[in-house]
């Protein structure tokens, strides 16, 4: 129960700091681009519990698209730069005009070290066009 209370704080302060991040709009290309920034239609939750990890990645518009596709995998800090962790990606596919995609999965040991998710959610308008956005949770740390 004192897991739960805790991911339920997390969860309630990130949806609360995201509300309050503002993101420059920009518009679908002809072609395929990507965007490493901080969009606040994206979240991404670490949350590890002794040495399991549970990952937790959404994607939520105003607008609908013909596809949505998310993908998320854990990474691993080694030095200053970050790395695929072992496990696979994890992803997910709704088509048929959605607002909204979610996505969950769970790493079942970690060794120490410190991780966080990467997120990439790929667009598709009803055009055909694809816009592809990356995105990071937060740090965690397996002591």
């Amino acid at each position: 129960m004192k897991s739960l209370k805790k991911l339920t704080a997390i969860l309630l302060a990130v949806i609360m700091c995201a509300g309050m991040l503002s993101v420059p709009a920009f518009a679908f290309d002809d072609d395929i681009s990507v965007c490493y920034v901080s969009d606040d239609r994206c979240t991404s939750i670490l949350y590890i519990d002794g040495d399991k990890a549970t990952l937790s990645s959404s994607f939520r518009d105003t607008v609908s698209y013909e596809v949505l596709h998310i993908k998320q995998y854990l990474e691993v800090k080694s030095g200053s730069s970050w790395s695929k962790y072992s496990g696979g990606s994890i992803f997910s596919t709704r088509r048929t005009n959605a607002l909204s995609i979610a996505l969950e999965s769970t790493e079942p040991v970690l060794p120490s070290g410190t991780y966080r998710i990467y997120g990439e959610v790929t667009l598709t308008s009803n055009g055909g066009t694809q816009k592809v956005i990356s995105f990071y949770s937060n740090e965690a740390t397996v002591s």
